[in-house]
C-alpha cells in the first residue's frame, strides 16, 4: 500500500510541475515590447510577414520596417518602397517581399524595392521564386522574366471570368472564377 502512495505522489508532483511550466509562457518578462523608439515607423502595426530567410517585416501606418534581431530598420522612399498606404504584404521567393500600394505592386528586400511592371492588379500569387500569377481586369496573367502575358494554359476558362487569385502559406495557388473555385496543381 505504501508503494502505491509513493507512486501516486510522484505522479501528482510530475503533473503539477508540467502545469507550472505552461504558465511560464504568460509571464511578462517573456515578451519584448517594440515602439517607434525601437525603430518602428509607427506604433500602429497593420501586418507582420516573415520572408523565407526568416526576416520579420512589419507594415505600419507610416511605412515598412524589418527586424534584425535587435532593432527595427525602417525602409524609406529612398529605397524605392512606398512609404504610406501599403495595403498588402506577402513573402516572395527565399528573401523577398511583395507590397501592394494603390493597385501598384513592388518587390524587394532589405536592400530596396522596385515597382513591378503591372498596373491595376488587385491580387497576385507567387507561382515560383521568379514568376507571379496576376489577376487584372477579371483575367489571369503571368509575370515572368519581366514580361506580363496571358496565362495561356487556362485562358479560355479564366479570361474575363476571374474574381481573384490567392496563395496559401503551404504554397498552393487558388483562383476564384465565375464558374467556381480552382486550385492550380
Amino acid at each position: 500500500m505504501r508503494h502505491w502512495a509513493i507512486v501516486i505522489a510522484g505522479l501528482y508532483l510530475s503533473v503539477s510541475r508540467l502545469s507550472a511550466q505552461e504558465e511560464r509562457f504568460y509571464e511578462a518578462w517573456r515578451w519584448a515590447g517594440f515602439t517607434t523608439e525601437s525603430g518602428l515607423p509607427s506604433d500602429r502595426v497593420r501586418d507582420v510577414v516573415e520572408t523565407g530567410d526568416g526576416t520579420v517585416w512589419v507594415v505600419t501606418m507610416f511605412g515598412l520596417a524589418w527586424y534584425d534581431g535587435f532593432r527595427w530598420n525602417r525602409i524609406d522612399s529612398s529605397a524605392g518602397a512606398p512609404v504610406q498606404r501599403i495595403q498588402a504584404a506577402k513573402r516572395f521567393g527565399p528573401h523577398q517581399l511583395l507590397l501592394r500600394c494603390d493597385r501598384k505592386w513592388y518587390v524587394g528586400d532589405r536592400e530596396g524595392f522596385a515597382p513591378l511592371p503591372i498596373d491595376d492588379a488587385y491580387a497576385i500569387a507567387p507561382l515560383s521564386a521568379k514568376s507571379l500569377l496576376v489577376e487584372r481586369n477579371s483575367s489571369i496573367l503571368i509575370l515572368q522574366d519581366g514580361r506580363l502575358q496571358p496565362f495561356t494554359p487556362s485562358s479560355r476558362l479564366t479570361e474575363g471570368k476571374t474574381s481573384s487569385v490567392w496563395d496559401t502559406k503551404g504554397g498552393s495557388v487558388w483562383a476564384n472564377l465565375f464558374s467556381g473555385m480552382y486550385r492550380l496543381e
